[in-house]
């Protein structure tokens, strides 16, 4: 029996992955470097708490992070605090950020364990968006893990127990984008063919044909916009061409259109669309080469085809494909 750490509380924001994946690179390319240092920042400087879940910069060059106290903006000298706190049963709740997003000019979507929050920056006002039991319209769930803006715009959340959310704007005359109303359309397994897998979803990747890959508990999943269709590929053990497991914590594309899938203990795997089948990479104690680790946090796809792996306890894993 693996000894696997529960995957639940800790997920990795996909902005977070780059910046993690480029230090760590810069890191091994100059560590005979005496010249190279780090800057370290804690809440002694401005922080409200030290502990990193998310990363995103705007267009305006600001880098805001999630962290489990709420967000942070730097300047690139001074820290702005947005401390956000939930009443849940009768106790104040911290805002845990897991990811985000920019909507449009000063307009944030922050994906959190309270709910999707969108975040008016020069007002620092948040407009939160959680699950209402009596509202069939609301979010089906309030952990977000994570949130997506696709090519047209759309946005996407990744809910851990609610399935696919898509933010559908309602229509009206609004005189500020703060009295904006949301729906949420759902997407949730049902007893139709093409209907997504599992409630629970790590992950989302957009590839450049628009599709939307999903990794989920319960297998990979390629969602079609334009038919509303979902295609899973699960875990078959007489198919040694297929999934490793349906225990899918990641996925990521690269530049000759495959999609990569980490797995939580089955290692990494790599699926040509233009075969159907999947070819894997695990990791082997005897090999100091091979893959770092079975369970995968993280993957990032870089412009020139490296696949960089964030692996649980294995470190940073980097795989070069021969051209």
């Amino acid at each position: 029996m693996r000894n696997v750490p529960d995957r639940t509380p800790f997920r990795l924001s996909p902005r977070f992955r780059i910046c993690f994946f480029l230090s760590l690179f810069l890191v091994s390319v100059f560590a005979q470097n005496e010249d190279i240092q780090f800057d370290h920042y804690t809440t002694d400087d401005g922080l409200n708490q030290s502990s990193i879940l998310a990363i995103h910069q705007d267009p305006d060059g600001f880098l805001w992070f999630g962290t489990y106290a709420g967000l942070n903006r730097f300047d690139g000298n001074n820290f702005k605090g947005y401390r956000h706190l939930y009443i849940t049963d009768n106790h104040p709740t911290d805002m845990h950020i897991r990811a985000i997003c920019q909507d449009q000019p000063g307009i944030l979507w922050i994906a959190s364990t309270a709910g999707i929050n969108r975040f008016f920056a020069e007002t620092g006002e948040f407009a939160n968006f959680s699950h209402n039991p009596d509202d069939p319209h609301s979010l089906t769930n309030n952990t977000v893990y994570d949130v997506l803006r696709d090519r047209d715009g759309e946005i996407w959340l990744a809910t851990w127990g609610g399935g696919l959310n898509k933010v559908v704007r309602v229509e009206g005359k609004y005189s500020d984008e703060r009295e904006v109303k949301y729906q949420f359309q759902h997407f949730r397994p049902d007893s139709t063919e093409n209907s997504i897998s599992s409630l629970f979803i790590s992950d989302l990747h957009e590839t450049p044909d628009g599709i939307i890959w999903l990794a989920t508990n319960k297998g990979l999943n390629k969602f079609d916009k334009s038919t509303g269709t979902f295609t899973a590929y699960t875990h078959d053990p007489a198919d040694r061409n297929g999934l490793t497991t349906n225990d899918i914590s990641a996925v990521c594309s690269d530049n000759q259109g495959n999609i990569w899938i980490g797995t939580w203990g089955e290692g990494l795997s790599v699926f040509h669309p233009g075969t159907g089948k999947f070819l894997h990479f695990r990791h082997n104690p005897r090999d100091a080469r091979s893959l770092g680790n079975d369970i995968i946090m993280s993957l990032f796809c870089d412009k020139k085809g490296t696949i960089w792996v964030g692996t649980w306890g294995g470190g940073l894993s980097r795989l070069n494909i021969p051209e």
